[in-house]
Formats: C-alpha cells, sequence, structure tokens
C-alpha cells in the first residue's frame, strides 16, 4: 500500500476518530466503528477511498 494521507490529514483523522468514539460510545451507539476507521486511516496513512478518487495528501519530497 502506498501512502496517500499526509501527516495534517492523519492527524485529524485520528483526532476525529477519536472523539467520535468517544461521543457515541458514551451514548451506546454502533457508529462509534466510523470514528475507529478514521483513526486506522489515520495511523496507517492510507486512505482505501482516496486510490480510486486520485487523492493524495502527502507532502512530496
Amino acid at each position: 500500500m502506498k501512502q496517500n494521507v499526509g501527516i495534517f490529514d492523519a492527524n485529524l483523522r485520528i483526532a476525529f476518530g477519536a472523539a467520535i468514539m468517544v461521543m457515541l460510545s458514551i451514548y451506546g451507539s454502533a457508529w462509534a466503528l466510523v470514528g475507529l476507521v478514521l483513526m486506522a486511516t489515520g495511523f496507517k496513512h492510507w486512505c482505501p477511498l482516496y486510490t480510486p478518487l486520485g487523492f493524495n495528501t502527502c507532502e512530496t519530497k
């Protein structure tokens, strides 16, 4: 897997994912899995939706 999620994008995904998981787990909703997916894509620096759409937020060297 080639990385297609940059540092800033990954940090936002991790922060929002954690916030979603905390808020929704308090209310007992299965939507907390959305937060888990956001966090996973942030930690991996790879988003499966970015690949077919041609997006890449990684900084070029």
